[in-house]
């Protein structure tokens, strides 16, 4: 790709450091946290979110299942901990003197903390509610150990992010700016955001649509949008509505983004006040009056496209005196890569270069195959119909007014003949003959059936969409082609409204509901999608559970899905008991 106005590593750079950022943040000195890094966190075992408020520190610790398992359970240099002690000593604040936490809520998920993990909230009052000019932060490696080696922490004042899903290696100092808290950060120099403004930029370009999102605090859009705002530092709960309104049509009439040279229209998704949790950005609605320059806005928009384009322009407008470099992160089937509009270099471009990338190779992932007819259990079927065939013409062959002199040759010819055709018709699936020799049990069935919908997915994931309609064709009957392109593309790719990619799927429950003599099966399927979605630039792993009645049958001498009829849909949700995740 090949990006005008941005300072742009090579693509393959790119992409090796969104594979191994995560162990980049973990093992180097000092992280580099963004306000986007990339980072999938669902498997870090401590997250820890720490936002500088008025009165003093609120810390929100979130354990996975498994941290909360080592800590009470010990070991041999290590005493049994409970989440609540955990949760009070991991993290010491300074400011001046040492703040005493205290809890206040502890919330373990499923209400069995190793079942689904734990999360607790800690608050560090400061006393005689002073606000200090400075805090220290201090994390408890050891215990961090304890829990799982790995961890990240959010550092936020006022909801925004000082540094963002990052780590501290030892005690670090925050300077803290009351009046504009964007600008609070650490006096280590390797501790900031890349993001220098309040405004942030994302462009998911996808196969079929491009989407562009806007992260914005409420104290530049006012005067850009003429919110007319009745006070300077404060929004109170009857604006918020109309506040969101506002904001939405403002950047839907703002946004100049390009395909091919055409103009495209975009579609308003979504508008959400947004803030920062231990586990990822949170769309919220505040419930009390907030202030402007610390509260975040994003706002989503979709562009249609039929294939993937060729060439993407995004002419940025949204410049003042303090803001004149806005960072812009774009996502592309091969990765991800950093850019930055000035107002001297407004317009952002990106190249396609994917021709040349087997993105399947490049993702690791399984690739999309037709599923063959062993040959084994019906080639002999084959031959027996034909022989049927050929005698059943006999009596047409021997009758009487042939010449004997010729009948022999006429008869061998005839039954020859036969057999060739019947051979063809049924190999070419033209002739659907009972095929009693397979037996397709659940066990069989598994590995078909996970094929056939991973073919589905990656062709749903294609870049183009004639290639789209031709990958079904290896897994869907011609019928069945048009009517899932059509009408199920979304529902078997949506995940909360975000850009998502599968990586993987697995058969969970499968039963046979009728073997049908035409050698069609019907079965009741259940299968789990994991996926990787990314939402205000932060990417994160999605599970969804889906259930459906498939009808698969032998065709060209390869598995073909001849109905699909969906029974339900549902995101698995990690703190309800697998057995409950889905109801039939």
């Amino acid at each position: 790709m090949f990006l005008k106005s941005a300072e742009l590593n090579a693509h393959s750079l790119v992409q090796n450091k969104f594979l191994f950022i995560l162990f980049f943040l973990i093992t180097t000195k000092f992280a580099l946290a963004d306000w986007n890094s990339g980072v999938t966190i669902e498997d870090v075992a401590t997250r820890i979110a720490v936002n500088v408020l008025d009165k003093g520190i609120q810390v929100t610790i979130d354990l996975k299942a498994n941290a909360v398992k080592q800590l009470e359970k010990g070991g041999a240099q290590q005493q049994p901990m409970t989440v609540d002690n955990f949760s009070l000593s991991v993290i010491e604040v300074n400011a001046k003197q040492q703040l005493i936490p205290i809890i206040k809520k502890s919330q373990k998920k499923n209400n069995k903390a190793t079942a689904s993990g734990s999360t607790i909230d800690v608050f560090y009052p400061f006393p005689d509610d002073t606000k200090p000019k400075q805090i220290s932060i201090n994390p408890s490696f050891k215990l961090i150990k304890q829990a799982g080696e790995q961890y990240i922490i959010t550092v936020s004042h006022h909801g925004l992010p000082v540094i963002d899903h990052g780590v501290l290696t030892q005690a670090e100092t925050l300077s803290l700016n009351w009046q504009d808290p964007w600008y609070s950060h650490f006096l280590n120099p390797e501790l900031k955001r890349d993001h220098n403004d309040p405004v942030m930029a994302f462009l998911y370009i996808e196969p079929r649509q491009i989407k562009s999102e806007f992260v914005i605090r409420i104290k530049e859009i006012a005067d850009w949008a003429n919110l007319e705002l009745r006070d300077d530092v404060m929004i109170y709960p009857d604006e918020f509505a109309l506040i969101k309104q506002k904001v939405g049509e403002f950047l839907l009439a703002q946004n100049n983004l390009s395909a091919d040279a055409k103009l495209l229209s975009p579609t308003l998704e979504r508008v959400d006040y947004i803030r920062m949790g231990a586990a990822d950005i949170q769309a919220y609605e505040p419930q009390q009056a907030q202030r402007q320059v610390a509260t975040l806005i994003g706002v989503s928009l979709t562009h249609q496209t039929k294939n993937l384009p060729e060439k993407v322009e995004w002419k940025w407008k949204l410049f003042n005196k303090k803001i004149q470099r806005v960072s812009i992160r774009a996502y592309d089937p091969a990765g991800l890569f950093d850019s930055y509009v000035t107002p001297d270099y407004p317009v952002f471009e990106w190249e396609n270069m994917l021709a040349d990338i087997d993105l399947t190779e490049l993702s690791g992932s399984q690739k999309a195959s037709p599923v063959p007819v062993e040959e084994s259990k019906n080639t002999s079927q084959y031959y027996w119909l034909s022989a049927v065939i050929g005698l059943l013409l006999l009596p047409l062959i021997g009758c009487h007014y042939i010449n004997p002199r010729f009948k022999f040759f006429i008869q061998l010819f005839i039954i020859l003949i036969t057999l060739a055709a019947s051979f063809s018709l049924i190999k070419t699936g033209k002739l659907n003959v009972a095929m009693k020799s397979i037996s397709l049990d659940d066990e069989n069935a598994k590995p078909i059936l996970k094929q056939l919908l991973w073919n589905i997915y990656q062709a749903f994931e294609s870049t183009h969409e004639e290639v789209a309609y031709d990958q079904l064709a290896d897994s869907v009957s011609g019928n069945l082609r048009e009517t899932l392109y059509l009408q199920n593309r979304q529902s078997f790719l949506a995940q909360d409204g975000a850009w998502s990619k599968v990586k993987s799927i697995e058969i969970q429950k499968l039963s046979n509901q009728s073997s049908i003599l035409d050698g069609a099966y019907l079965f009741d399927c259940e299968w789990l999608v994991v996926g990787e979605v990314i939402h205000w630039g932060h990417q994160h792993r999605r599970e969804n559970l889906y259930r459906a009645n498939i009808k698969i049958s032998p065709l060209d001498g390869y598995w073909k899905i001849f109905q699909l009829e969906s029974i339900g849909q549902q995101r698995v949700d990690e703190t309800k008991p697998k057995k409950d995740r889905f109801t039939k």
